[in-house]
């Protein structure tokens, strides 16, 4: 049998695995509850929610931000930076502007996202906040199941490889063998991304110096109070 037609042989027998891993991850999809509800926004108190939250069926990419107005920026900043690495997550980037405006990117574990929010949210004035969550789950499980496709041809391939009789078949399977480990080592590294965008949750917060007041601006901050009671008073 030449090395040409191992290989066309080797193409049919892939795609009868594709279609098994294909019909695997229908299977998979349609198990799956649909919507982002559950993760749209801050922790829920309702036990049935809270659940949906945590249901293994979805992978879930979560995204936040939170802006704060606090005493010292740069010590918030380094007191979260030490709080997240503590709790496993780490700091992806860490900025500080001319005026004193820190920017942190933060990656925490995604169980410890609500907490961690409301935990620096007590240490200042929220000006803004917000949370998305993004459902990989299709390009999860898509990728894995070509990486279980890619690794099979791969193993056949090396199997012809040791069978081949000539030169030229070798040479023919290997280039093949290449190129398929060559998708195999750029597929896993997207699959390894993918789910750590799931396990670990982007946090980007910005700190800003509060505004402390002087006697003057302590005065028209009175007087403007005072003028929306008397226009309320006058409703």
């Amino acid at each position: 049998m030449t090395g040409r037609r191992w290989l066309t042989t080797l193409v049919v027998l892939t795609a009868s695995a594709c279609a098994t891993l294909s019909d695997r991850h229908a299977m998979l999809a349609s198990a799956a509850p649909a919507g982002l509800d559950d993760r749209g926004g801050l922790a829920s108190s309702d036990s049935n929610a809270a659940t949906q939250h945590r249901s293994p069926a979805r992978f879930l990419a979560r995204e936040a931000t939170l802006a704060l107005e606090v005493g010292d920026p740069s010590a918030s900043g380094a007191t979260f930076s030490e709080q997240v690495e503590s709790g496993g997550g780490y700091v992806e980037r860490s900025t500080t502007s001319d005026d004193g405006i820190v920017q942190l990117t933060l990656r925490v574990p995604d169980a410890e996202l609500e907490a961690l929010i409301a935990a620096f949210s007590a240490t200042g004035e929220v000006t803004r906040r917000s949370l998305t969550a993004t459902d990989v789950t299709d390009a999860i499980v898509d990728a894995d199941a070509r990486l279980k496709n890619l690794e099979l041809s791969r193993d056949r391939l090396r199997a012809l490889f040791d069978k081949a009789q000539d030169a030229g078949q070798a040479v023919e399977v290997e280039k093949e063998l290449a190129r398929v480990q060559g998708e195999i080592e750029s597929l896993g590294a997207r699959l390894k991304s993918l789910r750590a965008r799931v396990a670990l949750a982007k946090l980007e917060v910005r700190l800003e110096r509060e505004e402390i007041l002087g006697p003057l601006g302590l005065l028209f901050h009175g007087i403007g109070w005072l003028g929306r009671k008397l226009v309320v008073w006058s409703e």
